[in-house]
């Protein structure tokens, strides 16, 4: 089967959304999947937030979105400078501070659910990803753990099970 951006798919009952993604990669796409009434969406190796992209991951019943690394690791860290350049790129991956910002405005347009993954083993960590998300939504209103859920997916672990 050849996976085409914006051309929906069905699984039996699973209805598959795949979306373009600004990475640098041939056609890459992200994916919603909607069973019933309910949606999920896994968003990574995203190089910068757009209105498509948005309006894409929007109204997730669980969204897990690409928390690449800590802008400042990534700097002092011992990656080349073209590596690091290609990171930081509009084709590259999405930082700490963006994702939570992109969360911060899904969140008040009424999402709740969120997980950050595709945390860089050398630019990041969990507790880095998820304390600059988790300060962004406090600093934005959003009360982590009551209002709003905030989950790290580990890089060598099998993450929770999420009911939807």
């Amino acid at each position: 089967m050849h996976i085409t951006a914006n051309t929906d798919f069905q699984i039996k009952t699973l209805r598959i959304h795949p979306f373009t993604i600004p990475h640098d990669a041939r056609d890459p796409v992200g994916f919603s999947f909607f069973s019933e009434d309910k949606k999920v969406t896994v968003a990574t190796d995203i190089g910068h937030m757009n209105d498509l992209l948005v309006e894409n991951i929007k109204d997730s019943d669980l969204l897990m979105l690409e928390s690449n690394h800590d802008i400042e690791m990534l700097e002092n860290g011992r990656y080349p400078v073209v590596l690091k350049r290609r990171i930081k790129s509009d084709h590259g991956h999405l930082c700490n501070n963006v994702a939570g910002e992109t969360l911060v405005k899904l969140a008040s347009q009424g999402s709740k659910r969120f997980v950050i993954g595709h945390l860089s083993h050398e630019n990041n960590c969990p507790e880095v990803a998820y304390k600059t998300v988790a300060n962004l939504m406090m600093e934005n209103g959003f009360a982590v753990g009551e209002s709003v859920e905030l989950h790290v997916a580990l890089r060598d672990e099998t993450s929770k099970v999420f009911m939807v």
